[in-house]
């Protein structure tokens, strides 16, 4: 039997103001399509758009980074809560990344849905960023610092991105990149990194690797007051941290 096609998903929240949003999101139905798990939304990502959501601050009047992007939730809701915060005249973008063009087409075809709020942000685009070129030699690592430099992100967002060791070192040097102020006395930059612990070995060493080049603080959040109309996040949601990260010269 053919495994089931992807499906349209409409996520409701209700934000500070008592206003009601949605996201709609072409999603997958199985846990890997494509030999991705990156086509379908994770709890991780329902857990930080919450943190957001309920915390409008953040990403006003911000630059903001998104590594994995996935289907593009995390994005759309900073997106969408970025537009009704923001204040006129305010240099903003989303810069949505990932590595597989697959991930990335489904992305784009998401945020750029009509009755999603952030079709109509033209300073929201998608973009290939591989973490491995952050470590890698001449050419590459010298346009992959390029890249980041044009991104100038000021908030970088991460959700579920820590599930291969095999890439702790990447991400973790990309983070440091990302995070490492232009010039001297410039604004500080910081991460919002949400991680499922699924193996704990992986995520211990994750943390290990980020501790060692920047600061981490592990940010309390309660979920009680869920803004997501109807949608459970199912028992995987206790298992998700957030961590705020910086750079430790600042």
């Amino acid at each position: 039997m053919a495994p089931p096609p992807p499906s349209y998903v409409t996520y409701f929240w209700r934000d500070p103001s008592g206003t009601i949003e949605l996201a709609t999101l072409l999603e997958s139905r199985t846990t890997i399509e494509g030999g991705t798990t990156g086509l379908k939304t994770w709890p991780a990502s329902l857990t930080l758009a919450s943190y957001l959501i309920k915390n409008p601050d953040i990403v006003r009047n911000k630059r903001v980074l998104e590594l994995g992007c996935g289907a593009g939730l995390l994005g759309i809701v900073a997106a969408t809560v970025q537009s009704s915060r923001t204040e006129r005249g305010t240099q903003t973008s989303i810069t949505l990344t990932d590595v597989r063009p697959d991930v990335l087409e489904r992305c784009q075809h998401n945020f750029q849905l009509p009755c999603n709020k952030s079709s109509r942000n033209p300073h929201i685009r998608v973009e290939t960023l591989d973490w491995e070129e952050s470590s890698s030699q001449a050419r590459a690592h010298s346009d992959f610092q390029t890249k980041l430099a044009e991104m100038d992100a000021e908030l970088v967002l991460g959700a579920d991105i820590v599930f291969d060791p095999d890439l702790i070192p990447a991400l973790a040097s990309t983070l440091v990149s990302v995070l490492q102020p232009p010039r001297p006395n410039s604004k500080q930059r910081e991460a919002l990194i949400a991680l499922t612990l699924r193996n704990p070995d992986t995520l211990a060493s994750f943390l290990h690797a980020a501790e060692e080049r920047l600061h981490l603080e592990k940010i309390a959040f309660e979920e009680n007051d869920n803004p997501f109309l109807g949608v459970s996040y199912g028992t995987e949601k206790q298992n998700v941290q957030i961590y705020k990260m910086r750079n430790k010269m600042q």
